[in-house]
């Protein structure tokens, strides 16, 4: 009998959860485009929303952080994703929760299965503070298992990339005038990603979609 040319180190199964936070777009999100390549090479992909109780609390200064119009704004997004994904063959799974909590429990542990969670970088405290809890999480979670878990951090939160800047962030400049004059000469606006195909995210697997999830955002 021949030997087997397969990969001993490939995995059996790869989920890719899209963690969307504050780009809830499809059209030009680099996170959603990745997804889709990721797809066509057979993962299954779980796209996500989380209400985080973090967002809900006052400032260290008695602040709201989320008023009502804010709220209100929030829902609508969250539920025109939900729509359009849906519109596509996919979905947007949305929970109340601990973000952490929530990715882990989409966090695959058989032997050989790997989970890659894909999220937009983040440059804040609390929300990159979020991000380590959750990676670190989704690791200790697939490794009970023999599994695998990583997160891919992609930019997209500015209108310059922050690859195509002209200077080491270390050399930012102090006031506006100095940084546009820079960037307006030497670097261009990246070309719009365009929104995936029908179909391109395929279907949430049936065992992500059996979690107990909030059937339409404005139930919430």
């Amino acid at each position: 009998m021949g030997k087997s040319t397969s990969d001993p180190m490939e995995p059996s199964r790869t989920r890719v959860v899209i963690w969307f936070r504050n780009d809830l777009r499809v059209h030009d999100n680099a996170c959603v485009a990745r997804a889709a390549a990721l797809r066509a090479s057979g993962a299954e992909v779980v796209p996500v929303f989380v209400f985080d109780p973090t967002f809900f609390k006052t400032s260290k200064r008695g602040v709201a952080r989320l008023g009502a119009a804010r709220a209100k704004f929030a829902l609508e997004s969250v539920e025109d994703l939900k729509t359009t994904l849906k519109a596509l063959g996919s979905d947007l799974l949305v929970r109340v929760g601990k973000s952490e909590d929530v990715v882990a429990e989409l966090t695959l542990t058989g032997a050989n299965e790997r989970t890659i969670v894909l999220t937009q970088t983040e440059v804040t405290s609390e929300e990159t503070d979020m991000d380590v809890r959750a990676e670190k999480k989704c690791t200790a979670v697939a490794r009970t298992g023999g599994g695998d878990a990583r997160f891919e951090r992609i930019w997209g939160s500015t209108l310059y990339h922050i690859d195509d800047l002209p200077f080491e962030l270390s050399d930012l400049p102090d006031v506006f005038t100095p940084f546009r004059n820079k960037v307006e000469s030497k670097c261009e606006v990246q070309s719009l990603i365009p929104s995936p195909s029908n179909g391109a995210l395929g279907s949430v697997p049936t065992s992500a979609g059996d979690f107990e999830w909030v059937s339409q955002p404005s139930d919430f």
